[in-house]
């Protein structure tokens, strides 16, 4: 297998998710399996966290105001 062109990126898999960006400080909070404020006009459900620079980060469920992990992807290491 070649891992640069034979495995694709997780994201790939969940097309049917909302996404939900979040900033630095939120990746830290998300990777640490703690919550992170929305706002209270963002979407609810489950959505899939990703960084700024567009790697998943967790699998989560937004309530109004708050962004739970459900899921968290650990960089490589």
């Amino acid at each position: 297998l070649d891992p640069e062109g034979d495995i694709l990126p997780p994201l790939i898999g969940l097309e049917s998710l909302e996404k939900g960006v979040v900033d630095a400080e939120g990746v830290a909070k998300l990777l640490l399996g703690q919550a992170v404020s929305l706002p209270d006009n963002a979407p609810c459900g489950e959505v899939a966290a990703v960084g700024p620079d567009g790697r998943l980060i967790a699998l989560a469920l937004a309530e109004p105001g708050t962004l739970r992990p459900s899921k968290v992807f650990p960089p490589p290491a």
